[in-house]
């Protein structure tokens, strides 16, 4: 009985830690799925367990959609007055719940001037009624006008944290209360244009936060707020969103690079690290079929990039109609 107990044990730990066992395979066997949109400009990405949608915000118009991956159709999910910039998408798969981190960077169908750049808000919604539940303010907890929600991460315990790209803050919003707060500012969050952008959650219990204007990474202890730079061997300027693999791994979705003085249209690569997030390496890239890459998420055994070309296009003042989701895949160790 008591060695029959250990064995149940073991499987149980296995199985919790499964994320833990996939790896990224080589980025250069990378697949594609192409759609089209006029103008919709995805830029955040999350998956809805129980329909088996891709859900995507739309930069361009606003609204939420859906990528039905049986027949690859794109349909509105929610269109919501009051979402202008839908950056980063969030889905809690056990209670149906999505959470939007929504700003203003004056490109939307919905910009004003009034909002543009004055912007940061967490919208929830119900998935299975497609309802507004709570539109959260974020704008004035911290000193300043310039504001715009960028990143968006729950941790285990369904709290809430979103970057905000100008003012050099996260935010925390209670799960259980929905109060917002102020998590951490740091002068070093502060740049020239956009600055923090993707945040990830860390099951050792930290965030690791992407600098995009000056290329760097954050680590951020949940308990004791000490922030730390990891410390990369290469700059990832333009660095967009960042998904955790497992442990030791993250993809990072990168919607510009500078080459040679010239701004590219962007890259994925593989960052890895050894020693829990304090230093990191680029072990992998790929700029194949990139155009603008934004966010990813993670399906099963595969993730799905978006293509979003807003620098391409959206930043130019250009109709674009076709995107696509470049598909990873995962791999056992």
């Amino acid at each position: 009985m008591k060695t029959s107990l250990i064995i149940i044990l073991v499987f149980m730990i296995f199985s919790c830690n499964r994320k833990d066992q996939l790896i990224l395979a080589p980025l250069e066997k990378m697949e594609k799925i192409d759609f089209k949109s006029l103008n919709l400009f995805p830029e955040g990405i999350a998956y809805w367990e129980k329909e088996n949608q891709i859900i995507l915000g739309s930069y361009g118009h606003g609204d939420i959609y859906q990528y039905d991956r049986t027949n690859h159709k794109l349909s509105t999910l929610i269109s919501d007055s009051l979402l202008i910039g839908p950056a980063s998408i969030a889905i809690d798969n056990n209670n149906d719940v999505m959470y939007v981190a929504n700003g203003d960077g004056g490109l939307s169908n919905r910009s004003s001037i009034q909002s543009t750049n004055k912007k940061a808000s967490l919208l929830i919604y119900n998935l299975k009624t497609k309802e507004r539940m709570h539109n959260i303010d974020l704008s004035n907890l911290y000193k300043g006008d310039k504001t715009t929600a960028n990143g968006l991460v729950l941790d285990q315990e369904n709290n809430i944290y979103i970057s905000d790209s100008f003012k050099p803050v996260i935010y925390k919003v209670e799960h259980k209360t929905l109060t917002p707060s102020v998590f951490v500012e740091d002068e070093r969050f502060y740049g020239k244009s956009y600055n923090l952008n993707g945040i990830a959650y860390h099951p050792n219990g930290y965030l690791l936060a992407l600098q995009m204007g000056t290329g760097e990474i954050f680590k951020i202890d949940i308990k004791t707020k000490k922030i730390s730079r990891v410390k990369l061997n290469d700059k990832i300027i333009g660095a967009d969103g960042i998904t955790l693999i497992n442990n030791n791994q993250i993809l990072l979705t990168q919607a510009y690079e500078i080459v040679n003085g010239d701004v590219t249209t962007g890259a994925l690569k593989t960052i890895e690290s050894s020693d829990n997030w304090d230093t990191a390496t680029i072990t992998d890239k790929t700029a194949d079929n990139c155009l603008n890459p934004t966010n990813s998420v993670i399906i099963k055994d595969q993730i799905f990039a978006i293509n979003s070309s807003i620098g391409a296009y959206l930043f130019q003042n250009k109709d674009q109609e076709n995107y696509s989701l470049s598909i990873l895949n995962l791999k056992k160790k």
